[in-house]
């Protein structure tokens, strides 16, 4: 019997963090696509759960509007933890128990300060997609406003920025 080789695989799982520092450019196009394949999802699911017909037409009617306002959802939300995270180094910069305390456990940067710090600007997100899908991206549909309602809120829950609650150092 012949022994074969054995094959070893090293560096499979090949982190993705570091292929976004050596090509940041490539970051933004596909993050607007998995955004709007992803909200695309959403929608076919909350409708075929909502047993609506036309599924295509509701889609071409509204996944434009659900994909950029999600956006400028997400944008505000985070320009909100951006208030936060300056209001919050202003207070450690006074020095004294604030500093010890932010600058130690509660950093807004480390776990679990960003995440508690972290939970307005993602609820604020999901609570402007819920409304402006609400106001903006089903007007034309000839839905019923309880369908509206559902599938608004499906939407806000599925595509709120959790990403945000995830630490930007982790030691």
């Amino acid at each position: 019997m012949k022994r074969s080789k054995s094959v070893r695989l090293y560096n499979v799982l090949f982190p993705i963090w570091f292929l976004m520092y050596l090509f940041p450019s490539w970051l933004p196009p596909v993050m607007l696509v998995f955004n709007f394949a992803f909200d695309t999802l959403v929608l076919a699911l909350a409708a075929r759960w909502q047993k609506i017909g036309g599924i295509r037409k509701l889609w071409r009617q509204s996944i434009l509007r659900i994909w950029l306002l999600g956006f400028a959802a997400d944008i505000l939300g985070a320009l909100l933890n951006l208030g936060i995270y300056v209001g919050i180094m202003a207070l450690a910069d006074l020095g004294g128990v604030w500093a010890e305390a932010l600058y130690g456990f509660w950093h807004p940067l480390n776990f679990p300060g960003s995440t508690v710090f972290a939970i307005p600007g993602a609820a604020l997100a999901g609570l402007l997609i819920y409304w402006l899908n609400r106001r903006l991206s089903f007007r034309r549909t000839g839905l019923p406003a309880q369908t509206i309602h559902k599938l608004c809120l499906a939407l806000a829950v599925a595509t709120a920025p959790y990403t945000m609650l995830i630490p930007l150092y982790i030691w």
